[in-house]
């Protein structure tokens, strides 16, 4: 639910002229360009200004005050808000590095976006407004799971800088957070269809070795 925008829907221009009918990824607020156009969708319009809602208008190819979307030019967009909308719609992104995400299905790319949002931010409340954190995770992924566990081993030596106890008396918890509560669920709740969890069991695995 919190991927859907809730106020208004931005469209592209070119889709409208190629058949005049809403799109339902428009809907997803990471999705900010058009996969198959390649442009920047349209929020305002161009001639009056107003937010776009075709759900409050009830117009498809028209502004509240008349003017033709179909005739709004965008600009193209930037690769990594165009790799995300891909993402977001099982699109391929061809001649590059695809990276983890584009192995798992839909639903699990929605799972595994959302884990690295609240990976950075405690509370959903701002997911509105902090889309570009969305975008970043298109290039951390395309590293995975070499970043991933670059930041557990910083999580490590953070903790033995404070350790005052042997580590078989030190609280996973104080070194670790809540690290294994976080990713059991998402990407998805059963583990063998969860890289995160299983990444990050095997990291600790062989730290426990080590």
């Amino acid at each position: 639910h919190c991927f859907l925008r809730q106020d208004s829907v931005p469209i592209c221009p070119k889709c409208l002229t190629d058949k005049s009918y809403i799109r339902q990824h428009w809907h997803l607020l990471p999705y900010n360009a058009c996969h198959k156009h390649e442009c920047e969708l349209l929020s305002h319009c161009p001639e009056c200004h107003a937010e776009l809602n075709y759900q409050a208008t009830e117009l498809v190819n028209y502004c509240c005050c008349g003017f033709d979307l179909r005739d709004a030019h965008t600009p193209e967009a930037n690769s990594q808000s165009l790799q995300l909308s891909k993402l977001l719609t099982q699109e391929v992104v061809r001649g590059g590095t695809n990276g983890r995400l584009y192995e798992l299905s839909l639903s699990r790319r929605y799972g595994a976006l959302l884990w690295f949002y609240k990976k950075q931010h405690t509370r959903l409340g701002n997911f509105v407004n902090d889309n570009q954190d969305l975008v970043q995770a298109v290039d951390y992924f395309a590293n995975w799971p070499a970043n991933y566990h670059q930041e557990l081993k910083q999580m490590q030596s953070d903790g033995q800088l404070m350790q005052i106890k042997p580590f078989n008396k030190t609280a996973f918890k104080q070194i670790f957070g809540d690290l294994l509560l976080d990713c059991r669920q998402l990407p998805f709740r059963d583990r063998n269809e969860n890289f995160i969890l299983n990444d990050t069991i095997q990291f600790l695995e062989k730290l426990v070795d080590d």
